[in-house]
């Protein structure tokens, strides 16, 4: 009798894990949908990482290209879902993904910030974050940024220098 009702639990839990793997599948393939540069929708994607940008207004219009920020200033971040060929990611879960962000040096406007369901970027559905940046040239300053969805774990990371 204990023979049987290990078999039964072992069998029972193997199609649990089975229902389980193949559900988590289809939940992560419907989750995310990622975007090609043209636009346009391209088979759905987890993403692997945040692509963080730097601006140095709050409309999120002069990107900050060379890397270098002025001592003492004010950037604009924008933290960008992606897959692993750097394709913008949109968020398809049912509730927000909450963002951590936390800096090296500087101050932050918020360090938990959110992307709503059909955005790929906090700039479009939370806001540009604004980093406030120390008031010393010559600095490497780093940014970094962490999300969990599903069990999965998603980074960023990007740096400036400050410059006088």
């Amino acid at each position: 009798m204990d023979r049987v009702r290990r078999k039964i639990a072992l069998s029972s839990l193997a199609a649990l894990v089975v229902v389980g793997i193949l559900g988590g599948l289809f939940f992560q393939t419907v989750a995310f949908q990622s975007t090609n540069v043209s636009g346009t929708s391209s088979t759905s994607k987890i993403p692997t990482a945040f692509k963080i940008e730097f601006f140095t207004n709050v409309a999120m219009t002069n990107r900050i290209r060379n890397g270098r920020a002025v001592e003492g200033s004010a950037v604009y971040v924008n933290l960008i879902l992606v897959d692993a060929q750097g394709n913008p990611v949109r968020y398809r879960g049912s509730g927000l993904l909450e963002v951590t962000v936390s800096v090296s040096h500087g101050l932050l406007s918020a360090t938990n910030v959110y992307i709503s369901p059909g955005y790929s970027s906090t700039g479009k559905s939370f806001g540009p974050i604004q980093w406030v940046l120390p008031s010393s040239a010559g600095l490497r300053i780093s940014i970094n940024s962490s999300a969990s969805f599903d069990g999965h774990l998603i980074f960023g990371k990007a740096s400036l220098s400050t410059v006088a």
